[in-house]
């Protein structure tokens, strides 16, 4: 008797686990941009205050609003690859490209902001902003971009490579030498 309980009792887990399986959901997915960004890089993403997403990519930057995607216009002549994508308080969103450039997406166009000068130039850019929307730009130095789009240099790093930044909730920028 007690051997036929126990194998009853086994009989109704494995029964249970067989129902619960047989009727459990399959995770969902879905597949999107395969057709629309076919050879196309991405190297950022960030969402806008309109909740669609802005794709940095090596053909300039694409907008996806959970419907269709679309080209951001612009005026790029040469580099098309942008990268970095960061937004201030604002939420404006800014982006560069490997040619020192710095843009801003207003009105839904790619708009130029600054130039890094080319003496300061490396192979890759950091971006922040701080609580007052200055931007701060890591490459061969750290450069500060005042609102009217003044560029000083505010340290002068040991290495030629550019330094991760980041900005605590004082607005205190910490990098690496």
């Amino acid at each position: 008797n007690e051997i036929t309980f126990d194998l009853m009792k086994w009989f109704k887990h494995l029964l249970c686990f067989l129902f619960f399986y047989g009727y459990s959901q399959q995770p969902s997915h879905l597949l999107i941009g395969e057709d629309e960004l076919a050879g196309i890089n991405i190297y950022s993403s960030i969402q806008d205050i309109d909740n669609s997403i802005v794709l940095a990519t090596n053909s300039g930057l694409f907008r996806y609003d959970t419907l269709n995607f679309s080209s951001i216009n612009s005026n790029l002549i040469g580099d098309q690859s942008l990268f970095g994508l960061i937004k201030n308080s604002k939420g404006i969103i800014f982006c560069y490209n490997l040619s020192g450039q710095i843009f801003c997406i207003k009105n839904n166009q790619l708009q130029l902001f600054c130039t890094v000068p080319k003496e300061y130039l490396s192979s890759v850019i950091q971006l922040c902003f701080d609580k007052q929307d200055n931007l701060y730009i890591s490459c061969k130095k750290l450069l500060n971009v005042n609102l009217d789009k003044k560029i000083s240099v505010l340290y002068t790093f040991k290495s030629e490579e550019a330094s991760s930044l980041a900005i605590d909730k004082e607005g205190k920028i910490y990098f690496y030498d």
